[in-house]
């Protein structure tokens, strides 16, 4: 984990099908950036098996959420980068609070573009859905 003294955004790495490179994540997020990993030590397709396994990571993320709106200032934005099945990303979209949680931004990975992560989504905005998506151009100049 990447550990600045006084970050401009925090990453979190979700990796669960496959590990989500920090080059991919340091070509979106051009600032200092701290760097927290939830995941497998070897991600790989279709680890994840049961109900249980889906309240492990949701708890983590959780728990690593809650800890974000503790120890650091609110007008830090919150990235998140993930690699694992649909099913688990609902489910950890459900323990977003827009009301608690810092300003949470899920980025999309798409392989044959520059940078791989060119687009998210501000799940903590308040809307409308067309003005939830955001570039990668418009990253750098909100933030």
């Amino acid at each position: 984990m990447r550990q600045p003294a006084f970050p401009q955004a925090i990453a979190i790495r979700i990796c669960i099908s496959y590990e989500v490179a920090p080059a991919d994540v340091e070509e979106v997020l051009r600032c200092d950036f701290k760097d927290i990993r939830i995941g497998l030590a070897a991600p790989r397709i279709d680890a994840v098996s049961s109900t249980d396994q889906v309240n492990e990571v949701c708890n983590r993320f959780r728990r690593v959420l809650d800890d974000i709106h503790a120890d650091h200032a609110k007008s830090i934005p919150v990235h998140v980068f993930y690699a694992g099945p649909a099913s688990l990303g609902f489910s950890l979209g459900r323990q977003i609070s827009r009301t608690v949680h810092h300003r949470v931004i899920v980025h999309n990975y798409t392989p044959a573009i520059e940078p791989k992560y060119s687009w998210a989504v501000d799940v903590t905005s308040a809307g409308p859905p067309e003005a939830m998506v955001t570039l990668q151009q418009e990253l750098e100049v909100r933030e």
